[in-house]
């Protein structure tokens, strides 16, 4: 199922502890976010993936980011 998602701008944490540009990236179907780090459509493209592979309900979405670039 294709869903529309919410993208805002954020500082997430580095691996080496700082704080760096980011994006906030939330499924507007059930609410579950993920951070990445990175503000590009690479970054938000990888936040979809993310979304996808921890639903929390299971399913199988496709989050389209595409429009966000």
């Amino acid at each position: 199922m294709k869903v529309k998602v919410d993208i805002d701008y954020v500082d997430v944490e580095s691996d080496s502890g700082h704080e760096v540009e980011g994006l906030c990236v939330t499924c507007e179907r059930c609410g579950h976010s993920v951070e990445v780090m990175g503000i590009y459509l690479s970054s938000a493209r990888y936040a979809a993936v993310k979304l996808c592979e921890e639903c929390p309900k299971n399913e199988n979405n496709y989050y389209d980011v595409d429009w966000w670039a």
